[in-house]
């Protein structure tokens, strides 16, 4: 059966118009060594660093994979390439793709119940615990807490070692109620019960370790061979430290301490190379598996094996819209962990049954995960549509967060994952004459400044040129500012917003080196103005229609309908209601209008 793969909602936005980006992409890295908040003098320590991968299937040369390594400040790079990290929650979608392949191989299905694996005596339970799904886990869904409610001190600096599976039956009995059960609500708790679960339904007698389950289904046949969650000691030589977070930011720290049932939250360590080699075959499943394979696009590939096969069997799935929430968000350093986020959620985001998350940036479809643990924060990010893949992490503690948009590193990766600007503006059109009209977008975004969601208003005026409008936004987080926009070529009602409007002004705008950079801006309205996105830092923000025109005039400034204005030109205006319907963003909607 053909799966529905989350690509394009743009038709026209072609693929392959990204050309050598490499030097751009160093701009961006040297933006990350400038960051206040990572710099030197705020003490942190000395294994603090910013590594970065770029899977481009559009280089100069066919495809390849650029890798950048850099120091906070005029600090060189404490780690390399080849020198591992704690992956953190980019963890949980192997745990869900192996799910998939388990479920394949008829071990368990995603519908099948944690309580038929798990020898824990259910009759005791406070609650219907034992009834919760794999999905469900897979999806946030499990009405599970954020964190183990039982969670002791770190050993070894592993918040999770120790936890056996009689400590684990003895919290799950004790949940009182599952109240966000059925509703997004982010779990390290959950996921890493089901990697446990997982273990159990493969052999409950002398069942394997996680990560056994891990490599072979996954990290072999992508010849992923530095991604563990357990070393031998020359691999450990090879562990990049990070620094703690707050006040201890002076402080080394890594989780030497030994898991025991809940790793498959995550427990693993990679490098950039092995996740870079993950990326690419997320990429070629995203792209829909193109057979006979394109050696200059794709011959980074493993070789072909029936575990290979499988695998992109799971990742096809994974990527698919079968089984995918309506609803979900982001977990980023600061923002989501122990927190119910806002639902439905401002940027279109959904979860698959792979644990994915999807989003639209510009306008395309793409996917993302990140990863937070004391001393590192990541993020992945890809999209066939757009030829690219980026990984970007730090060693600093999530040092440069913003708001709900996480760390400086997992803001990083969206934007290398877009790359630089692509859309050119359209020839002139000076002998047409310019149409007349304003109109009014109203949206929730994710603020940048607060850990919190933002209510914005865009409006949009012509001007004397058929190509040109300004655009005005303003925005309830204290951002909002007014800049030219031009008409792009060859994507249908799509502006290019040559200044930032957003995320990059008002308040802690002049502290953030990212919002200086050659970024993709733009303002996308759907023909018939009902709909529109704003894309900026590396995601969409939803906008729908007020008003237009002579409507607002009534509607905004009291006046007659005699009165002069630009003309209505759009369609109905909205109603209170309309205008703030609990379903505006939440329908299973793939990006843009």
């Amino acid at each position: 059966m053909k799966l529905a793969l989350f690509l394009s909602v743009l038709p026209g936005l072609a693929t392959g118009v990204y050309g050598d980006s490499e030097e751009w992409e160093r701009e961006l890295v040297d933006a990350w060594t400038t960051i206040g908040d990572c710099s030197p003098e705020t003490g942190i320590c000395e294994g603090c660093g910013f590594g970065a991968a770029v899977v481009d299937l559009n280089g100069p040369d066919g495809a390849e994979t650029r890798f950048y390594n850099a120091g906070p400040g005029e600090r060189e790079a404490p780690w390399g390439p080849q020198d591992t990290w704690e992956i953190a929650s980019i963890t949980k979608p192997f745990t869900a793709v192996a799910t998939l392949i388990l479920e394949a191989e008829g071990v368990v299905t995603l519908d099948s119940a944690i309580g038929d694996f798990l020898p824990c005596n259910w009759t005791e339970a406070n609650s219907q615990v034992a009834s919760v799904t794999l999905l469900e886990i897979i999806q946030h869904q499990s009405g599970f807490p954020a964190q183990p409610p039982d969670r002791g001190p770190s050993v070894g600096g592993n918040p999770f070692a120790g936890y056996t599976e009689d400590r684990l039956c003895a919290s799950l009995l004790k949940l009182n109620g599952l109240p966000t059960r059925g509703r997004y609500s982010y779990s390290n708790y959950a996921y890493g019960t089901l990697g446990y679960v997982l273990t159990l339904a493969v052999d409950s007698e002398n069942p394997p370790d996680y990560e056994d389950i891990i490599k072979e289904k996954i990290l072999v046949p992508l010849e992923m061979f530095d991604t563990s969650v357990t070393y031998d000691e020359p691999g450990w030589d090879n562990a990049a430290v990070g620094c703690s977070r707050g006040l201890a930011r002076g402080q080394e720290t890594i989780r030497l301490g030994a898991y025991e049932t809940l790793q498959g939250n995550g427990a693993l360590r990679s490098t950039l190379e092995d996740v870079s080699k993950y990326l690419l075959a997320a990429l070629y499943v995203d792209a829909g598996m193109p057979t006979p394979i394109d050696e200059s696009v794709f011959g980074g590939l493993p070789p072909a094996s029936d575990e290979i096969t499988k695998l992109y069997d799971a990742l096809a799935i994974a990527h698919s819209l079968e089984n995918a929430a309506t609803a979900a968000c982001t977990c980023v350093s600061n923002w989501c962990e122990g927190l119910l986020c806002p639902l439905p959620n401002p940027n279109n985001e959904f979860i698959t049954s792979g644990g994915f998350e999807g989003y639209s940036s510009g306008g395309v479809g793409t996917w993302r995960k990140s990863g937070d643990t004391g001393g590192y924060s990541s993020r992945v990010a890809y999209s066939a549509a757009k030829g690219r893949a980026a990984v970007a992490v730090d060693t600093c503690g999530g040092c440069g967060s913003k708001g709900t948009a996480g760390s400086g590193a997992q803001r990083a990766a969206l934007l290398l994952v877009d790359g630089p600007p692509v859309l050119e503006p359209v020839e002139s059109m000076e002998d047409e004459p310019a149409e007349e009209f304003y109109i009014l977008f109203t949206g929730d975004a994710h603020s940048h400044n607060f850990p919190s969601v933002a209510q914005v208003n865009v409006e949009v005026t012509s001007t004397e040129d058929p190509n040109v409008v300004t655009v005005a936004l303003s925005s309830s987080d204290g951002t909002g500012a007014t800049s030219r926009a031009v008409r792009a070529a060859g994507v249908d009602g799509a502006w290019i917003v040559e200044e930032p409007i957003f995320m990059g002004t008002g308040w802690g705008a002049s502290s953030d080196p990212f919002n200086q950079l050659d970024i993709p801006r733009t303002l996308i309205i759907s023909n018939n103005w009902d709909t529109a996105t704003y894309q900026d830092m590396g995601a969409d923000v939803h906008l729908a229609y007020v008003c237009d025109g002579r409507r607002c005039n009534d509607r905004i400034l009291g006046n007659n309908e005699d009165e002069e204005g630009f003309p209505s030109l759009g369609p109905p205006e909205k109603s209170e209601d309309e205008m703030f319907p609990s379903g505006r963003v939440g329908k299973k909607r793939v990006g843009g209008p």
